[in-house]
C-alpha cells in the first residue's frame, strides 16, 4: 500500500478548527455550501481565519466513515499504521529538539 500526502478537505472534524493554510477567503465557501449554515450549525469561521496551527491526521483508512456499517481495512492498522505513526512521532521530537 503507498501512503500519499494530499490537500484534501473531506468534512467537518476536530481538526476543522486547525491548520488552513491558504487564503482566509477560501473558508467562505465552506459557509456557502453547508446546509444549516448559522442557523442549525455553528463553526466559529472568523476564529479559524487567524488559527495557523500544523495539522497531521493520522487515522485508519476503510470505508463508510461514520455510518452504522463503519469499518478499516486491518491490515493497514495493524501492520502499517503502527510504525507510520512511530516514525513521525520520532520525526517530530527531532525537529523540537533541534530548535
Amino acid at each position: 500500500m503507498d501512503i500519499t500526502a494530499a490537500d484534501v478537505f473531506p468534512g467537518i472534524m476536530d481538526l476543522s478548527y486547525f491548520g488552513f493554510q491558504g487564503d482566509p477567503d477560501d473558508l467562505d465557501a465552506l459557509g456557502d455550501n453547508m446546509p444549516l449554515w448559522g442557523n442549525e450549525y455553528r463553526f466559529p469561521l472568523e476564529d479559524l481565519k487567524k488559527l495557523d496551527i500544523p495539522v497531521a491526521n493520522f487515522g485508519p483508512v476503510g470505508k463508510d466513515d461514520h455510518k452504522n456499517g463503519e469499518r478499516i481495512f486491518l491490515p493497514y492498522f495493524l501492520d502499517t499504521f503502527p510504525g507510520l505513526f512511530r516514525n513521525f512521532a520520532r520525526y517530530l521530537a527531532e525537529e523540537s529538539a533541534g530548535d
